[in-house]
């Protein structure tokens, strides 16, 4: 291998280690998103209880 040659697998080792670290970003954003939407809902009904209880006391 020449120096050319190690240089150029060590950008194209880089550039995959780029894409893959960013495609595992992407999932944990979409993991977290779906999490995150399944967390909102039951908060808000219970915002909501809370407000119907507090407001009827």
């Amino acid at each position: 291998m020449t120096n050319d040659d190690k240089e150029a697998y060590a950008f194209g080792r880089t550039v995959r280690d780029a894409l893959e670290s960013k495609a595992r970003t992407v999932r944990l954003c979409l993991i977290l998103a779906v999490l995150g939407t399944s967390m909102t809902i039951p908060l808000f009904i219970l915002l909501i209880a809370l407000r119907a209880v507090v407001g009827g006391n």
